[in-house]
């Protein structure tokens, strides 16, 4: 099923943030774009059906997929120090980020 939906969030209201929501549901990607004072800003996702409803479980911003960015990157992180080091490279980053917050 191919949609289209123009609608503006309410929560922003006055803010002049327009959501444009283009999507096939069949592919289960779906293209936004986000139209406020400046240039339009991309934000695609990929949907999967759990139930009756549909999870996001994917995004895309400004063309870079997170899921595929973040396999890419463990990818490298494995291969340079094994799985070892992936954790963790990972328990400092959130440690770190732990700190700022």
């Amino acid at each position: 099923m191919v949609f289209s939906e123009i609608g503006m969030d309410k929560s922003h209201a006055g803010t002049g943030v327009l959501l444009v929501v283009l999507g096939d549901y069949a592919g289960n990607d779906v293209g936004t774009d986000i139209v406020g004072k400046g240039e339009p800003i991309q934000l695609d996702y990929r949907l999967e059906k759990s139930g009756n409803d549909w999870k996001i479980y994917d995004v895309n911003v400004l063309g870079v997929w997170l899921v595929e960015n973040y396999r890419n990157t463990f990818a490298q992180e494995i291969s340079a120090n094994g799985i070892d080091g992936l954790i963790a490279k990972m328990a400092e980053r959130n440690k770190a980020a732990a700190a700022r917050s």
